[in-house]
């Protein structure tokens, strides 16, 4: 699949989300299991994320970057790196969002975000992921 070719639904896959504003998180679940997801694990702290790593494997990760100020999900975004799972970022200062350079390439999308938009930045993981595993 190619970044132009936007999948039309999860297909069952099963979704990890982090994000640690609730009505923001329920939001994106919705959208998530409306897009096909066939499971999602919503957290809203990166110890919990990691955690829930320990044991289970998502096929997909949408990560909000900045968790309340206190916290970012860089430690979560090292470990699905290290498991090669698919993830994006999420922010809501927009373009504004600074990222270490051992995440460049990660789509980054701005909250609120869209079904459309969730779905072409998912893709875009996708492939990048994927692109990697075949080097």
């Amino acid at each position: 699949m190619t970044s132009d070719a936007t999948p039309s639904n999860l297909d069952g896959q099963s979704v990890l989300i982090l994000e640690d504003q609730v009505l923001i998180a329920l939001d994106i679940e919705d959208m998530v299991l409306d897009l096909g997801a066939g499971v999602c694990w919503v957290v809203s702290g990166a110890v919990t994320a990691l955690t829930l790593l320990e044991t289970k494997r998502p096929d997909l990760a949408l990560l909000d970057f900045n968790l309340g100020g206190r916290e970012t999900s860089e430690g979560v975004a090292d470990r699905l790196m290290d498991l090669h799972v698919p993830f994006v970022f999420l922010t809501g200062y927009g373009d504004g969002l600074v990222v270490p350079g051992r995440f460049g390439g990660i789509p980054i999308a701005s909250k609120p975000v869209t079904k459309a938009t969730l779905l072409t930045k998912i893709a875009l993981a996708q492939d990048r992921f994927r692109s990697e595993r075949m080097v």
